[in-house]
């Protein structure tokens, strides 16, 4: 995956076309938008414990070309969500293992039907 190039400098007297303009901001958006990115969402639940790794996620569709980052929000931080951290454990070009934490060790909680959601992308 190709990387953000350096803007170009204007020079001060230079001449500058529709064409230059149209190609550098054709080319770094070629690269913003040709990121592979999958997004979802699972529901989550489990009884007093302080950690909790989920069943594994495969993504749909193609395989990434490489190993994504995986990350998964929490998306309320009140009641039994509270100090809780989640991740996407052991990713792979076709899936990941959701793991949830307690932030406080041996606080246990209980989750009922939590919906949580991930996002995995090719930088």
């Amino acid at each position: 995956m190709a990387n953000l190039a350096t803007p170009r400098t204007w020079v001060v007297g230079e001449t500058v076309s529709a064409a230059m303009m149209n190609a550098e901001i054709r080319d770094q958006m070629n690269v913003l938008i040709g990121r592979e990115t999958k997004t979802g969402h699972i529901t989550v639940s489990f009884t007093g414990v302080d950690s909790y790794t989920a069943p594994a996620v495969t993504f749909s569709g193609a395989a990434f070309s490489t190993t994504p980052i995986v990350t998964v929000t929490i998306p309320t931080t009140s009641g039994a969500t509270s100090r809780w951290q989640a991740r996407g454990a052991n990713p792979t070009t076709t899936g990941f293992t959701p793991f949830f934490q307690s932030g406080a060790a041996g606080a246990t909680a209980t989750w009922s039907n939590v919906t949580c959601g991930w996002t995995a992308i090719v930088s």
